[in-house]
């Protein structure tokens, strides 16, 4: 969790509410179905962004 620092705010809200339009694309008719995709999508994009950032901010 400590990662999620090197991310800043506008670049969450790009991936969150680019998960949010795929998720939704994919499931139109389960809500449920689309937050679930939504929720594990964000988060593991948001980890994976503030690693690469971590990563470039050290080399």
């Amino acid at each position: 969790m400590k990662f999620l620092r090197y991310v800043k705010r506008d670049q969450f809200n790009v991936i969150d509410l680019g998960t949010a339009i795929l998720a939704a694309n994919i499931f139109p008719e389960n809500a449920l179905a689309a937050l679930a995709v939504w929720c594990a999508s964000s988060f593991t994009l948001n980890v994976i962004v503030a690693v690469t950032i971590r990563s470039k901010n050290e080399a």
